[in-house]
């Protein structure tokens, strides 16, 4: 009996001694959980959550779940998740090696904030563990070994808040996959995915060789908006918005080892850019901006460009008497690049390179605001390859051509040297620029309108640092000054007389300029020489085209020269029958010539009587479609000005009517139906003609059409008519 009674209670002991570690084991991570919780605060400085803690013994694995650590405030979320997972393989310390089968960390959430130079998590970093260094362990020759396998994070989640410029970056559905990572490993991959903003997709794959402290990194993204960076561009640039979607499809490599020895490879854009000033005006846009990247290598500085393509670029220009509206948008960075305190010593020479650069279809508005009336110039169309671009280049070749103002077109190619910029190769030839559009100058200078003429301009250019051989030919055809205007900005020139020497009997200015020279020698000048034939071409005149042509014909010449039409006329009437039937018998006579009828009015007054038959017919509208038996209208043009109803459908009183009637019906019909109205009777006007000429059997290549620029139209050419021109095919 009493070997029975010992046997019991050894197995009693065994028992209990189990059952003490089974509750031990089993309530331990509860017990780590509350007091991890219970002195987060004297740990690391933060109020901690943690809901959930797991321990599974058998995998010796471990998982937390739905932590949450604080802002200093104990209130806002700093760092949050719902599950970390960590599979640790204790055996292979066996091997010295610590090993993990899995890490994973589900839905992380991290609130990173930047004010006044600081983080919001620089109270967790010790000082003291970034300043004191262990010498030992760096002297120790011991590698540590380690084995990570299946790290990924899901669904994560960042929010960085810079306060300093009043910016918030977010990343959504942040995703990172690393299938292996190892000590030693020749190759480990990753891969890392998140949504950029409200849309933007970015996607990051790598390739580490551990053991050689080499990686390779892939970049791809897609549609990242840049709007919400604007803050970081105000210290550059006084503008209101900035819009625009990045695309990246990037490769990078280098050496973790040499943080500098990095290598750049793949290409870049932006979509859709789009900048606005400080009065929310847009002064830039383009469809889209793309560069390839031959080899970006920045340890060494050097950067061979493959190709930057500009697609549709829109340039917005004002020049005003306080300078361009670019001086008010660069002011920011031109401050602080006059304030400098040091003067850069960096004596890294930096190699570069341009296979090709291009511009397809630009297009730049140009208003000048300090002449006596706006000036306004487009050019458009603009393509530009520029080819063979660096820093050792001896010959630069580029191409270009573009539209000027719709009429004129430049066009021409050059070769340029950046090591020795007298090295100048050029030639250009510009064609069938209407100078009318040029009337604000000539006014402000000469005090006279450009009522007709066409410039054509041929040049070449040839420099070397010690020879100059430049060709300019200049063609001005029917060169045509108005009245003297009250411009008291003008030099006072004879105008009339020099345009009357300088026509010959085609009724052209050609001017052949060549200068030469040694541009190395100082009193060398050669705007001055430029000048001064400009001056001589203002002395010259140009007798009247249409002389010849009624001495031919026994006509009166002034009554070929136009053909004038009435306000809102829409119909030929005899008297200018008569002149186009003049004009049908000159063409029939003298098939070589082609005429050119160039159409011109007073817009402003023609919109005004538009907009009032518009008014009144939307009037007459309202009160048919209101059947208002007890006003009686027959039609619409019948509604008298003054008309109690029809200024009340206004909103005016016959008391403003002088000064308020037009305004009004412009308001009411509409600016743009205002303007498609006035554009819908040029067309009408012009079909006129066309109908009169092919009843006539004249051949359409004998005459052209045009509507002259009514932005720019001098008051004296505010008429309703057709100016004509005539010229040899």
């Amino acid at each position: 009996m009493k070997l029975k009674l010992k046997i019991k209670k050894r197995y009693i002991a065994l028992l209990g001694f189990l059952t003490l570690i089974f509750l031990l084991l089993f309530f331990l991570s509860g017990i780590i959980r509350w007091w991890i919780v219970k002195n987060s605060e004297e740990l690391i400085g933060r109020k901690i959550d943690l809901a959930e803690l797991q321990i599974n013994y058998l995998k010796c694995s471990v998982k937390a779940g739905y932590f949450v650590m604080y802002e200093q405030n104990k209130k806002d979320t700093f760092v949050s998740f719902e599950e970390l997972y960590i599979d640790f393989e204790p055996w292979q310390m066996l091997k010295s090696t610590y090993a993990f089968a899995e890490i994973r960390l589900v839905k992380p959430v991290v609130s990173i904030i930047y004010n006044d130079s600081l983080f919001n998590f620089d109270d967790l970093i010790n000082s003291s563990d970034t300043l004191d260094i262990d010498t030992t362990s760096l002297e120790s020759t011991d590698t540590t070994k380690y084995l990570v396998k299946n790290i990924s994070i899901l669904e994560g989640y960042i929010k960085y808040e810079d306060k300093s410029v009043s910016n918030i970056t977010e990343l959504n559905e942040l995703s990172i996959k690393v299938p292996e990572i190892s000590w030693n490993s020749n190759r480990s991959e990753m891969g890392i995915d998140f949504i950029l903003g409200s849309d933007g997709k970015v996607s990051l794959g790598g390739v580490i060789n551990q053991a050689e402290g080499l990686y390779e990194v892939t970049l791809k993204t897609e549609n990242i908006d840049i709007a919400p960076y604007l803050s970081y561009a105000l210290p550059y640039m006084d503008i209101n918005s900035m819009m625009g979607r990045l695309y990246t499809d990037l490769l990078l490599s280098g050496n973790m080892n040499d943080p500098m020895n990095i290598k750049i490879f793949g290409n870049a854009g932006l979509n859709r850019l789009s900048l606005n000033d400080n009065q929310d005006v847009s002064f830039f846009n383009m469809n889209n901006i793309h560069v390839i990247f031959d080899s970006l290598d920045i340890g060494n500085s050097v950067y061979n460009i493959s190709s930057i393509k500009l697609e549709n670029p829109q340039l917005i220009a004002v020049l005003e008497n306080g300078g361009t509206n670019f001086d008010k948008i660069l002011a920011p960075y031109f401050a602080d690049t006059l304030n400098v305190d040091t003067i850069d010593t960096d004596t890294t020479i930096i190699h570069y390179a341009i296979d090709s650069l291009i511009i397809k279809g630009g297009n730049i508005a140009f208003s000048d605001l300090t002449l006596n009336r706006p000036f306004h110039f487009d050019i458009q169309n603009f393509d530009y390859v520029l080819t063979s671009f660096s820093d050792s280049a001896a010959k630069i070749p580029m191409t270009f051509s573009m539209n000027l103002n719709r009429t004129g077109t430049f066009s021409g190619k050059a070769i340029l040297d950046i090591v020795n910029t007298d090295n100048i190769f050029f030639e250009g030839i510009l064609a069938n620029l209407d100078l009318l559009s040029f009337s604000p100058y000539s006014e402000y200078y000469l005090a006279r309108p450009i009522i007709k003429g066409v410039f054509n301009y041929n040049i070449k250019l040839r420099m070397t640092p010690h020879t100059l051989d430049n060709k300019n030919n200049i063609k001005i055809s029917n060169l045509e000054l108005g009245k003297k205007t009250k411009d008291t900005t003008a030099y006072k020139v004879p105008i009339g007389l020099a345009l009357y020497i300088l026509k010959d009997r085609r009724n052209n200015i050609v001017i052949d300029l060549p200068v030469s020279g040694n541009p190395s020698n100082p009193s060398f000048k050669l705007r001055k020489i430029i000048w001064k034939t400009l001056e001589e071409f203002l002395l010259k005149a140009v007798s009247e085209p249409f002389n010849a042509i009624g001495n031919v014909f026994e006509t009166n010449p002034e009554s070929i020269k136009q053909i004038p039409f009435g306000i809102l006329q829409d119909t030929l009437l005899q008297e200018q029958t008569n002149i186009l039937e003049k004009i049908s018998d000159i063409i029939q006579s003298k098939p070589d010539l082609t005429f050119t009828f160039i159409q011109t009015t007073d817009p402003d007054k023609e919109k005004q009587l538009l907009s009032l038959n518009e008014s009144k017919k939307l009037f007459y509208e309202r009160f048919v479609n209101q059947q208002q038996n007890s006003v009686v209208i027959t039609e619409s043009s019948t509604i008298r000005d003054n008309d109690p109803a029809f200024l009340n459908f206004l909103g005016i009183t016959e008391s403003n009517m002088q000064d308020s009637l037009f305004i009004a019906c412009i308001q009411k019909a509409g600016i743009e139906k205002t303007e498609q109205l006035l554009q819908n009777l040029l067309s009408k006007r012009e079909q006129l003609l066309r109908n009169y000429f092919t009843e006539k059997n004249i051949p359409a290549e004998a005459l052209e059409f045009k509507i002259t620029d009514l932005r720019n139209l001098p008051e004296e050419m505010k008429k309703i008519k057709f100016i004509i021109e005539i010229s040899l095919k």
